[in-house]
Parts: structure tokens; C-alpha cells; sequence
């Protein structure tokens, strides 16, 4: 019986692979957000991923080479994936496109080798948009992270 209840454990834990999107969201909101934006009283998130995103500022981080940089960029995407709300002090909104909140958007993960990049994107109209690129292993664990802005 014993046997029985261990395999299906192993079965069951073999099929649930990490959510690196929802990861990466969930580490911008715990370790991020308060310190690059203490000012803030609310911010809207896109609750899917956005597909169109093809984590381009990637170029600009020089902790990866050329190679990985490239791959990460090549990289297809599949549908959009269903973001839970992380847990914040910051009220979290939807989109508004009129509004002159912070705006977070969460790319779709694009695999290089056992590697998962994500990136989370902060816009602010007519003003910024910052770019954090975080990098998991396959079991979901952060391995590094890229973060730069541009002025728009």
C-alpha cells in the first residue's frame, strides 16, 4: 500500500512544474515594489501575461552572454497564463488606460536550457518604464536578475 501512495505522490508532484511568471510577480511584489517605489498608494496589474512582450531589454544585461541573451529574445511564447494577485500593503487595480498609475505587466517565461527568464515590466505613462528581468532554475529557485529603465 505504501508503494502505491509513493508513486502516486511522485506522479502527481512530477507533473506540477513551477508558474515562473506568477514567481516572478510574486518576488517584484515582496522584495521590490516598497523600496524602487515607496510613495506609491495603489497600482494596476495586467492578471495575464502579455504576450506581445518579447523581453527585449534583456540586451542591455551583460550578467548573461551574448548567446543566452539572443535565445531569450528568439524565444516563442504560448497562450497567456492566468496571473493570481500577490499578496500587498499596495491596493492592487485593474488596468485603466487613462489612469496615472504604476502599470505591472508580466511577460510569458521563455525556456534556455534549464533555465526560465520572466520579465516584469513597471510603466508609468509618459514617464518610465522599468524592466526587471529575473532568472529561475527549473525548480523555480531565483538564480539572478537584471533590472533597468528607460525614460519615455
Amino acid at each position: 500500500m505504501g508503494v502505491l501512495i509513493n508513486l502516486f505522490l511522485s506522479i502527481a508532484l512530477a507533473d506540477t512544474a513551477p508558474v515562473y511568471e506568477q514567481l516572478a510577480l510574486d518576488h517584484f511584489f515582496n522584495n521590490v515594489i516598497s523600496q524602487k517605489y515607496p510613495d506609491l498608494k495603489s497600482v494596476e496589474l495586467a492578471t495575464q501575461t502579455d504576450t506581445s512582450s518579447g523581453i527585449e531589454f534583456i540586451s542591455n544585461c551583460t550578467q548573461w552572454d551574448e548567446k543566452t541573451r539572443k535565445e531569450v529574445r528568439s524565444r516563442s511564447t504560448q497562450a497567456a497564463k492566468e496571473l493570481k494577485r500577490p499578496q500587498s500593503s499596495i491596493p492592487i487595480r485593474k488596468i485603466r488606460s487613462q489612469s496615472n498609475r504604476l502599470k505591472i505587466y508580466v511577460s510569458l517565461s521563455r525556456k534556455v536550457g534549464d533555465t526560465y527568464f520572466v520579465e516584469v515590466a513597471a510603466y508609468r505613462k509618459l514617464r518610465f518604464v522599468d524592466h526587471f528581468i529575473y532568472q529561475f532554475d527549473s525548480d523555480g529557485r531565483l538564480s539572478n536578475t537584471c533590472e533597468g529603465n528607460e525614460i519615455i
